[in-house]
């Protein structure tokens, strides 16, 4: 599938759980594209996302970091999500 406006950007390291959200938004007829860092992000946003689904934890990059970026450049909606558990 091409890229095109409107789609949703789900950024995740963690490829099973990107690839299975992507599948199933769009099994469920939303466009969606799976990014795995923020190089990839910054790429994918270039055709304006109507959503980003974030992970806190990409790796080497910090999400928090990420997302500070992606407000200077865009106005899209984010939902946070992470895998981190606090004992």
């Amino acid at each position: 599938m091409g890229h095109r406006a409107g789609h949703i950007l789900i950024v995740d390291d963690d490829s099973t759980l990107r690839n299975m959200l992507t599948e199933y938004l769009e099994e469920h007829d939303l466009p969606a594209i799976g990014a795995s860092n923020r190089s990839e992000l910054m790429r994918n946003i270039q055709v304006d996302p109507a959503l980003i689904v974030l992970d806190l934890q990409l790796g080497q990059d910090d999400g928090l970091d990420v997302l500070r970026d992606l407000r200077s450049n865009l106005d899209a909606p984010v939902i946070i999500i992470t895998g981190k558990h606090n004992q």
